[in-house]
């Protein structure tokens, strides 16, 4: 009996003891939010194989995709835009069954994409502007059908891959897939006037041209128009004969030999950008890989060097023309049938030619067979088999572009992730894998964190300078995954588990100081590199935790009243402590936490029910145990050891006789030992 007694109130210590481990085991598990990093997901589509498409298919495309994509695409022509005379006679669709076609004069269709419900037209410019040519040569056929694979996947996936939808609702991109539309039309290679005679749009315009031989082309004039609309930063212009990627120079003026496909090995000055073009055609290199088997990587250099000079590139005018003094007024010859182009929509403007544009001769093939185009199946993946091809490569080259045309920083899915920490749990640990997309280089990067300031919990803080220069860099071989192909980082911060309005925070970057380091000798002159210069500091999305119940994570898109900290400080509700970074609510750093009143100082309001319930049995079975114990002692102090006495337990008279005679006894030996000892005292 004594035994059972003992053990009772032990075994429930220990029930104790197991169910509150296994439930603070539980909770802690519970904060983690474990999730796979999310790779780039691509269309699938039951048509895989690409074919080239004709002139009337690619319209057609585009306004289907207009119509199932009203907030992600417009649709123009510069005929109408632009008031812009046509060259010849194309076929259209009448519907979109495409079993019926009527003859009608050849457009320059071109569509805008971009998150339409939150910008504001091409007079937006908080979003960078870039643009595709898909040709100006209409028998070099890759680039039209790269332009509307690319369309296709960037509105298949806009709400679905996070990658791809925030390129389009922070950029926006405008794609003229033929540009040349008559040539196109016509696999001809020129642009074929009324009259007659061809003429060659890429040297039909205002750069180391004369006056006369300039804008004579309706495409010319297009790209004209768009530039004077738009304020691109990037263009890519694809053609196809070789396999490079060039960028400026390429006009004759800065290049010396081999002019127009002469002889001779060119040599070309630098660009005052060069440090940024290198940098971006290598990425676009890397990403663009192989055409599966069939081509080689690109290789890259200026466009004087790698392919050869020419007056009146289109290249050369769109980046200079604003700022080199090479550019000229057009007086174009209208004897070919076009109208009079005015003179003061090729004067001088400071601000709009100095976009970066890079030459694609995207094959050594103008028109590769089909068999070698690819498959609209993971386009992003660098398969290097019958799946991937010229179309493929093209699109993640595109997108790399794209990538590039502003710095972003993107938080991994599956972050932030939280953990209970210090000592009794009291604090979270957040962390939060994040990539800086679109950057060459990370100087440094780090997370600021606040609370509105109706939440006096918490006033602001930031990661201190130490913490910056603990960012973990992984690095990845792999340039096709955007999470793997930029050097994911890490860092943590901590709050108390007592803050119930909500913690704010918001990653911070500073990027590229690196290529004006390498540009010393000359000042940049594009849009791209002086926007990054003047703004080289980067800052995410504001994020929000919610710690009430459930803990999870979301967007906040905007937050007011939040004070950003920039001092590493991170302040208590009570005014006598908490100061310092976070760590020290958390206990990890244990003077500044006792000196902060917060060391140890578990937080109750965390504590579960049935936490409670099992403390509150524990106590009441060691107050029983305790009870157990003393009634033992008791008794072995007031009670003598009694002789067995033989009792019918079934009568209640015999017990009780036994227990009177007992007690007498009891007395009577008491009494003689008192009078014993009286007697011994006497003597």
């Amino acid at each position: 009996m004594n035994r059972w007694i003992f053990w009772l109130p032990v075994s429930g210590l220990l029930f104790f003891f197991t169910f509150y481990t296994s439930n603070a085991l539980l909770l802690s598990n519970e904060t983690h939010m474990n999730h796979h990093l999310n790779l780039v997901s691509t269309r699938k589509s039951a048509d895989d194989t690409i074919q080239y498409r004709s002139y009337e298919e690619i319209v057609q495309i585009m306004k289907d995709l207009t119509q199932q994509f009203p907030s992600l695409i417009q649709l123009f022509d510069t005929q109408s835009r632009y008031k812009l005379d046509s060259v010849g006679i194309c076929e259209e669709y009448t519907s979109s069954k495409r079993n019926e076609t009527i003859r009608t004069p050849c457009k320059q269709y071109f569509v805008v994409i971009t998150d339409h419900k939150s910008w504001k037209g091409s007079g937006d410019e908080s979003r960078p502007h870039m643009i595709i040519s898909g040709e100006l040569h209409g028998n070099e056929r890759i680039g039209p059908q790269v332009t509307v694979e690319l369309v296709r996947l960037l509105t298949s996936q806009f709400g679905k891959d996070p990658w791809l939808t925030e390129l389009l609702k922070t950029r926006v991109l405008v794609i003229i897939p033929t540009t040349n539309a008559v040539g196109y039309s016509q696999n001809a290679r020129y642009e074929r006037g009324s009259d007659g005679k061809d003429l060659d749009p890429n040297r039909d315009f205002p750069f180391d041209q004369f006056p006369e031989l300039c804008m004579r082309t309706v495409a010319a004039r297009s790209l004209n128009e768009m530039f004077r609309e738009f304020r691109f930063q990037l263009m890519l212009t694809f053609h196809g004969g070789a396999n490079v990627i060039g960028y400026e120079w390429g006009d004759t003026s800065h290049c010396s030999g081999g002019s127009d496909g002469g002889l001779g090995a060119p040599s070309c000055s630098r660009a005052e950008d060069h440090s940024f073009m290198h940098a971006l055609g290598l990425r676009m290199q890397s990403y663009a890989g192989t055409a599966g088997t069939f081509e080689k990587t690109y290789d890259l250099g200026s466009m004087g060097e790698t392919v050869y000079p020419v007056k009146g590139g289109l290249e050369d005018w769109a980046y200079g023309a604003s700022w080199y003094g090479n550019e000229i007024q057009c007086r174009p010859d209208t004897s070919k049938g076009l109208a009079a182009y005015p003179i003061s929509k090729t004067t001088r403007n400071s601000d709009k030619q100095r976009c970066i544009t890079y030459l694609i001769e995207a094959g050594n093939q103008k028109q590769p067979p089909e068999n070698q185009l690819g498959s609209n199946v993971d386009m992003l993946s660098k398969t290097k088999g019958a799946g991937d091809g010229h179309i493929s490569r093209n699109v993640r080259l595109s997108i790399a572009a794209l990538d590039a045309l502003r710095p972003t920083i993107q938080v991994v899915e599956g972050y932030p992730r939280l953990s209970s920490v210090g000592k009794n749990e009291q604090a979270w640990m957040i962390e939060v894998h994040f990539v800086v997309r679109g950057a060459f280089s990370v100087e440094q990067a780090f997370i600021q964190w606040s609370t509105p300031k109706s939440g006096h919990e918490v006033q602001s803080g930031a990661s201190s300078s130490d913490h910056r220069t603990q960012l973990h860099l992984l690095s990845h071989d792999d340039p096709t995954n955007p999470e793997s192909s930029a050097d994911v980082m890490h860092a943590s911060f901590y709050t108390p588990k007592s803050v119930r309005a909500g913690v704010y925070f918001r990653i911070v970057a500073d990027v590229d100081a690196s290529l004006f380091k390498s540009n010393t000798t000359m000042e940049p002159q594009s849009h791209i590199m002086r926007n990054r210069n003047s703004h080289p500091r980067v800052v995410s999305k504001t994020w929000q935790l919610i710690t009430e119940g459930a803990v999870y994570a979301r967007v906040e898109e905007e937050s007011s009243g939040i004070g950003w900290g920039t001092n590493g400080q991170l302040y208590a509700q009570s005014s006598e402590g908490g100061a310092g970074n976070g760590e020290f609510w958390a206990g990890l750093a244990s003077s500044d936490g006792e000196s902060g009143g917060m060391h140890g100082n578990p937080d109750t309001k965390q504590w579960s029910i049935w936490t409670i319930l099992a403390m509150s049995a524990a106590v009441l079975l060691v107050v029983a145990f305790l009870v157990m114990i003393l009634i033992i002692i008791l008794r072995r102090l007031f009670h003598s050891p009694r002789s067995p006495v033989n009792v019918n337990a079934g009568d209640p008279s015999d017990i009780e006789m036994q227990f009177l005679a007992e007690w007498e006894d009891t007395e009577s030996s008491q009494s003689s030992s008192n009078h014993s000892s009286r007697h011994e005292f006497e003597e």
